[in-house]
């Protein structure tokens, strides 16, 4: 009868329990989705992939199937829990994320699901765009580029004299009752019926007062009043116009609008181009924010 020694026993015990023990090391990783989602409803169209690895703190893509065959992708930090979990830590290289649609950085479209995941693993999309013509950021901007170039943009948007593009969306979300005009819901498209040299109280009867009283803005040397959009790629819309006239009697209301500029969370800002007819082509420019 074939005997086993006690050598080559031992030896294989000590075998089983290195591949248990590194099995159990990468069981997050193995068993990716069923970790990040467990099986919970409204998760069968999503996916995680690996875009940087670290047995205790990686970086997961997200890649979220919509109904019309393109793909949302949102980039996030996650931390080890215990041997079976991972966490999501609700950051980004330590930017935290929005709790909205904000946090969704790239939308793919003509793309199979794999080509997608493929794209995920391989590149950050919340820091780099590997193919423009099909894929648009929407939360965290995308820069096409090096980090280098990444992180240039966010040193940027830090400077003093840039606080100007957050400062109305951040005095909302803190004092809300100073601000009776703003829209819950608003959207680019309320401002397409928009013609240039409709007086401040025509426009009114399309789109209301903005958040802020006319002034002198930072977009051009003509007075603005901005409407909080605060959604996707979109901070708010800045409404130029030709004077100040005088704002405070709703009668005479008689600046004419001259320009519409759509501003970014990434502080750029897209110029709505006229029409010979004065109405702004927001078609034309729309992949710019969409």
């Amino acid at each position: 009868m074939f005997k086993i020694s006690r050598i080559t026993l031992i030896i294989t015990l000590i075998l089983i329990f290195i591949i248990a023990g590194v099995y159990l090391l990468f069981f997050p990783f193995i068993h990716l989705n069923y970790v990040i989602y467990q099986n919970k409803s409204g998760t069968q169209n999503s996916s995680a992939v690996i875009t940087k690895f670290d047995l205790f703190k990686p970086k997961i893509s997200q890649v979220i199937k919509l109904g019309d065959g393109s793909y949302w992708v949102s980039v996030s930090d996650f931390e080890r829990e215990g041997i079976f979990t991972l966490k999501d830590t609700g950051f980004n290289d330590g930017v935290k994320k929005p709790i909205d649609f904000g946090a969704i950085d790239a939308k793919i479209e003509n793309k199979s699901f794999e080509e997608v995941k493929k794209l995920a693993q391989d590149n950050d999309l919340s820091k780099v765009n590997p193919d423009p013509k099909n894929i648009t950021g929407r939360g965290v901007p995308q820069f096409s580029g090096d980090e280098k170039e990444y992180r240039q943009k966010l040193e940027e948007a830090k400077k003093p004299e840039n606080r100007y593009y957050d400062r109305l969306k951040l005095e909302v979300q803190k004092e809300p009752n100073r601000f009776p005009n703003y829209v819950e819901g608003r959207t680019i498209d309320d401002f397409k019926n928009l013609k240039k040299d409709l007086s401040m109280k025509e426009i009114k009867e399309y789109v209301g007062f903005g958040e802020t009283s006319m002034f002198k803005g930072q977009i051009s040397e003509l007075p603005e009043v901005h409407f909080l959009i605060n959604k996707g790629q979109v901070n708010f819309v800045a409404l130029i116009y030709d004077n100040f006239g005088e704002i405070k009697n709703p009668k005479k209301l008689e600046a004419k609008l001259q320009k519409i500029v759509i501003v970014k969370q990434d502080r750029t800002f897209v110029e709505i181009p006229t029409k010979p007819d004065g109405t702004f082509d927001f078609e034309v420019v729309k992949n710019q924010w969409e």
